[in-house]
């Protein structure tokens, strides 16, 4: 079929106590949200696999929700905003603006997993020879509406959210003189009834929050460490030298190596270099850090991170500014103790999401401080992967290759310019290098990684 439409999701973002709040008495707010999101990702899809020339995920209350924003990443989907008014005001804004560019325009909304792809192509085959198409509800409403066409009062006088929308709905439309063709009628979540339906489908709904947590693998290299909370009972500062180890010897059971499942993982070693006991890490096509128990609990405003690495080459092809180039010669992570109920519903899910699958903590916060391959030393950005890790550039590609390096930062401040807040206590440090996604090779070296008081 030709593919001259354009399909518009409608969803809300996922707030507990504001999304599917008839389900909230058998899930609680927060389990009814994390439906919601299953449910909007699917219907993503659904709209996606129906062949139209454009799909959109139309907003509210608007799209810089950290939910939205993920969508548009992840889905590769465009954001709109909803306009005001009741949701028959809303839709009609959303159809006039469409109907601009394109002679066929369907909404949907994000509570009906029965909907197929196949049910999206038949009602937009029936657009063909209509004004409108209709997709009624079990519950009264409707889950899929299209339209050619539009008129101002369509919409007018709808009892939204009750057993009546169908039929006020089509008492508009031959008011307006509008031709209309209904097709099959599904099914939607809006009562605690219809649960058992969810978990019945197939796919399972489980497979689009899976989706998320495939995506979070990625993202637990960037935010694991030792245990989330910090130890207020615990001195000041805590390190651990590398230098106080033998060569050849095995990591100590205060440090662990860190990696992803399914990616082949580094090769860690104590060496000696000059007669000092170092560590390196050998990467080729693969991915991992050491976990060092170095902490700072309470004020770490006075404070100062200090190391020394070198590397043996620069990796050509990496590109910082993307998942499929998110390689570095060197990476040194600072992990955070950010309280996981100051972040929005979205983040703390991810976090949580997280967790489970990394079987331990997840910090909430990290710097990550890089040698990079191209941009300038002082460079700053957002992981590809997450706004919880802040990228910091100290080493470039013009800086000499197989030479010592010394750094010294001031981590509370490189914390409160990235997250705008104060810094907390520091839980972990973990340091390392990664070529997997670009194929290449590197050795990394790091000398003692500590923390001292400022005079």
């Amino acid at each position: 079929m030709d593919n001259n439409f354009v399909v518009i999701v409608f969803a809300k973002a996922p707030v507990p106590g504001q999304a599917k709040t008839r389900l909230i008495p058998a899930l609680g707010a927060e389990q009814a949200a994390l439906l919601h999101t299953a449910l909007t990702e699917r219907a993503i899809t659904t709209a996606q696999k129906s062949g139209a020339a454009d799909v959109e995920l139309c907003c509210t209350p608007n799209s810089k929700e950290a939910f939205f924003q993920y969508c548009a990443e992840d889905f590769d989907v465009a954001l709109t905003e909803q306009a005001d008014g009741d949701l028959g005001e809303r839709m009609l804004r959303a159809f006039d603006s469409a109907l601009e560019y394109i002679e066929r325009v369907i909404i949907i909304g994000a509570d009906c997993p029965a909907l197929t792809a196949k049910h999206i192509q038949h009602a937009a085959s029936a657009l063909v020879n209509a004004d409108v198409v209709l997709m009624p509800a079990e519950d009264g409403g409707y889950v899929l509406i299209g339209a050619t066409r539009t008129e101002a009062k369509m919409f007018d006088d709808i009892h939204w959210g009750t057993s009546s929308v169908l039929a006020e709905q089509r008492r508009n439309l031959s008011a307006c003189g509008l031709t209309v063709v209904e097709t099959d009628t599904l099914w939607d979540v809006d009562r605690p009834e219809d649960l058992a339906r969810v978990k019945a489908l197939k796919p399972p709904l489980e497979f689009f929050l899976a989706r998320m947590k495939k995506r979070l693998l990625l993202a637990v290299i960037c935010l694991f460490s030792f245990g989330l909370q910090a130890d207020v009972t615990a001195p000041l500062i805590s390190n651990f030298a590398f230098s106080s180890l033998r060569p050849g010897q095995a990591l100590p059971n205060a440090m662990h190596f860190i990696a992803l499942p399914k990616i082949k993982h580094n090769v860690v070693s104590f060496v000696d270099d000059a007669g000092v006991t170092v560590l390196k890490v050998d990467s080729n096509d693969s991915a991992g850090s050491v976990g060092i128990p170095i902490k700072a609990s309470r004020d770490i405003g006075n404070t100062t991170l200090e190391w020394r690495w070198k590397i043996s080459r620069k990796l050509e092809k990496a590109d910082t500014t993307t998942k499929s180039g998110d390689d570095y010669a060197g990476r040194v992570y600072v992990f955070f103790d950010v309280p996981l109920e100051s972040l929005s519903f979205f983040e703390r899910s991810k976090i949580r999401i997280a967790r489970a699958i990394a079987g331990a903590d997840v910090p909430t916060a990290a710097i990550c401080y890089v040698w990079d391959n191209a941009h300038a030393t002082g460079h700053t950005q957002w992981s590809p992967y997450t706004n919880r890790v802040r990228v910091i550039v100290l080493q470039t590609g013009t800086t000499p290759l197989n030479k010592w390096m010394g750094e010294s930062h001031d981590v509370a401040a490189d914390f409160k310019a990235a997250f705008g807040t104060d810094a907390p206590a520091v839980t972990g440090v973990a340091v390392g290098n990664d070529t997997d996604n670009t194929d290449d090779a590197v050795t990394t070296w790091f000398g003692d990684i500590k923390f001292t008081k400022r005079l």
